[in-house]
């Protein structure tokens, strides 16, 4: 799995994509079906993505923009199946519930380092963020009910929509579709995270929870980001979930969507990792992920050094967008 230029901090050059003229007038054809859903273009790079999760090798069609650079999944009807939504809203506290508010309540700030499930990237956010036990906090992405149910044990006012499965994903995008908000959550906060939601949610979804951000509130959009990954690797970069990720942006669409939505970026910060290179290695030698051979510590340090190079650049493969009202 080891390459050459791991020995190396630097990353290696990137390459440009290339295609023959009769492939430029098939996507052409193409996108005239399928335009960009951020800036409305018609011509882009048609690619198939592989699901490589799966045991039978399956492949989805995406377009690749070529004026915001975005990666998108063309949508089929737009029509969603009319079930309930399978979504905790607002979960309810666990048994551990008295013994974690007695820890935080030991004076040990901040207090919400306590709360459960709380990894370092979620702990750096809500202090960027100036998290507090006033903040009215919503949290949106995969498994946000369960670092929900930590951050309410430990006293704060937090709200979860959960899109990590199937029905769940189906039931908020239905609810951004409409801006039908459910009865048991606020309609207004101070925070909203996204985190790795507007990959799999309608594109007017940032539109929308601007309308439901208080007047000095904040969103941190937390996304993946087409990069130097994307450029080195192509449809093996390791991120790409298809067919749940229905839009990847780069730096380009994103800055332009949220101006769209009437948000002003504050602050972006870069936070790939290595994994972005040891993972995308072993599905560009056709090695599943399931039996990815472990990286050595030396491997390892010495990806973290290129990922840690890339973030500087502002080319790793995500980031947290702080975004204000404008």
């Amino acid at each position: 799995m080891q390459a050459s230029w791991h020995e190396s901090t630097m990353p290696p050059p990137f390459y440009k994509l290339t295609c023959s003229s009769s492939c430029v007038w098939e996507r052409a054809l193409l996108m005239q079906v399928h335009p960009c859903p951020v800036c409305k273009l018609e011509v882009g790079l048609p690619r198939m993505v592989p699901k490589t999760a799966l045991r039978a090798r399956e492949e989805f069609l995406y377009f690749e923009c070529e004026d915001c650079g975005c990666l998108f999944l063309p949508e089929s009807d737009g029509s969603m199946e009319e079930t309930e939504p399978v979504v905790e809203w607002t979960p309810k506290s666990g048994p551990a519930a008295f013994v974690r508010r007695l820890m935080a309540g030991l004076h040990l700030w901040p207090p919400y380092m306590k709360a459960a499930c709380m990894g370092t990237g979620d702990l750096q956010i809500f202090n960027r963020a100036r998290l507090t036990k006033k903040t009215c906090l919503l949290d949106i992405g995969p498994g946000a009910s369960v670092r929900v149910q930590g951050l309410r044990e430990a006293g704060y006012d937090a709200h979860g929509l959960d899109v990590g499965s199937e029905d769940s994903l189906a039931a908020v995008s239905r609810m951004m579709i409409g801006d039908k908000w459910p009865n048991d959550i606020p309609k207004m906060f101070d925070l909203i995270v996204l985190r790795h939601a507007l990959e799999r949610l309608p594109i007017q979804t940032l539109a929308i929870v601007n309308k439901h951000i208080n007047l000095k509130g904040c969103c941190v959009a937390c996304v993946l980001l087409l990069g130097w990954a994307w450029r080195t690797y192509g449809t093996h970069w390791a991120q790409l979930n298809p067919p749940f990720h229905r839009l990847i942006h780069s730096s380009t669409s994103f800055s332009l969507l949220a101006r769209e939505s009437g948000f002003r970026i504050g602050r972006v910060v870069f936070d790939s990792n290595e994994g972005q290179i040891w993972s995308s290695d072993a599905l560009q030698q056709n090695v599943p992920l399931t039996n990815m051979p472990t990286p050595t510590r030396s491997q390892r340090a010495r990806m973290r050094r290129i990922a840690e190079a890339l973030n500087l650049r502002q080319q790793g493969d995500s980031a947290q967008f702080y975004l204000y009202a404008q």
